[in-house]
């Protein structure tokens, strides 16, 4: 028999934001300051761009949990610095291998 939650869309997101939410948790502090920053760049620079630019940008300065970038995102769309588009293009990190990244677009560039 097959469980009644195993295609449930409401605990999907919950799970993703708690996914989202562990991440950032456990994020170096640095690294985090300098994403937000970079994004806040970007956003003043470019009317789109995906997360591969806020890598970029952010250099050398490294965390164990680059997954916490979901997070990043999230709290500068909520600042109101971008929003993010139903459109995609491929990473441009190798490690990365390619995977769709989400295209942002920035909500201060007119």
């Amino acid at each position: 028999m097959v469980q009644e939650t195993m295609f449930d869309a409401n605990l999907g997101a919950i799970l993703r934001d708690d996914g989202i939410r562990r991440a950032d948790e456990h994020a170096d502090r640095d690294w985090k300051q300098a994403a937000y920053e970079a994004v806040v760049e970007l956003a003043h620079r470019r009317q789109v761009f995906t997360t591969d630019s806020v890598h970029e940008l952010i250099g050398d300065v490294s965390t164990h949990e680059k997954r916490a970038m979901g997070a990043i995102m999230r709290r500068a769309a909520r600042d109101g610095l971008i929003e993010a588009t139903d459109s995609y293009a491929p990473s441009d990190r190798p490690e990365a291998h390619r995977n769709p990244k989400r295209l942002w677009r920035s909500l201060v560039l007119s």
